[in-house]
């Protein structure tokens, strides 16, 4: 047996939540259900304005006592009850859960069987599948970062996600990882915070599980990403160069990860960065529009014909 497997450990599931009553049962539902039993869920209600939010917790409370919740006196944003979330953990292993979004009932089960398997992974994801409302719309490109080389996985890791809407961050990881990497209130704060992964070890998704992730809303693009976190006019303007900065000045001189690295490192990595960007540029822009061809606001029938056509 593998002297890093530790026995039946606990598994956090953190979910923040702000006024989306429906879609936050079927992410709970999805929890409770999980095949893998030992399991804490922790949900922090961002100051919902909804009722209906307070019922789910009486529902969920009184059906599943694994199940707490948390309430913000003001509207703080996904950035604070992340880590207001992640300073409660008390599992061994954590991932992370929007209320608007699902898993397979397996997905705890076989994530954990790989990462405490695979110690040089860091992150293990299902396959993610995408919808508009509750149409399923396409399957998100498929996530493996497996150099050996910490350099080359942060790079092939970027020249995978860029564009692709798809990012590895509802992945199963240690706790002890999360904790080593702060969640920045920034524009790509998501992008930002799995670079960091990349560099500590690798990332795999695995085709036996999926988790089924919903499109539009606060992710629905750069610009209002960048309204809904209250960012500068630069951010919300020029969202995808406020974003490569933020990439930049993260590995260069912010990150507590990065910094392992000597400063000839941090910047030998932030140019060939930029080089892969520039010269791959057409190929991001090219995934940035595919999966933006999908009209998340128009009717549903709609959206059906558009499909079709494509």
């Amino acid at each position: 047996m593998n002297s890093h497997i530790i026995e039946n450990p606990l598994v956090t599931v953190g979910i923040t939540t702000y006024n989306r009553p429906n879609t936050l049962r079927q992410a709970l539902n999805s929890v409770i259900n999980q095949t893998y039993k030992n399991i804490e869920i922790l949900v922090s209600d961002d100051c919902s304005q909804t009722i209906e939010v307070k019922e789910i917790e009486k529902e969920f409370i009184a059906k599943d006592k694994r199940i707490k919740f948390f309430h913000q006196s003001n509207h703080e944003g996904v950035t604070f009850n992340f880590h207001y979330v992640l300073n409660r953990t008390q599992g061994q292993y954590f991932m992370w859960l929007c209320d608007d979004d699902w898993i397979d009932k397996n997905y705890i089960e076989e994530c954990l069987k790989v990462i405490q398997t695979n110690t040089d992974c860091v992150i293990v994801t299902g396959e993610t599948r995408f919808y508009s409302n509750d149409l399923f719309i396409c399957n998100g490109i498929k996530i493996d970062v497996l150099n050996n080389n910490a350099i080359e996985r942060v790079l092939s890791f970027h020249d995978q996600e860029l564009g692709s809407a798809n990012l590895p961050n509802f992945g199963l990881m240690k706790t002890e990882d999360v904790k080593k990497v702060p969640l920045l209130h920034i524009l790509g704060h998501d992008n930002v915070w799995i670079s960091n992964f990349s560099y500590l070890g690798k990332i795999k998704t695995i085709e036996s599980t999926s988790i089924h992730r919903r499109l539009g809303g606060l992710s629905e693009s750069l610009k209002k990403i960048a309204v809904n976190f209250s960012l500068s006019a630069f951010d919300k303007y020029f969202s995808s160069l406020s974003l490569w900065l933020n990439l930049i000045k993260d590995i260069v001189y912010k990150s507590p990860v990065f910094k392992s690295m000597r400063i000839t490192q941090r910047l030998y990595l932030a140019y060939k960065l930029t080089l892969q960007t520039i010269f791959n540029l057409e190929k991001y822009l090219n995934r940035y529009k595919e999966i933006r061809l999908y009209d998340f606001d128009s009717p549903l029938e709609n959206q059906y014909q558009s499909i079709e056509s494509l």
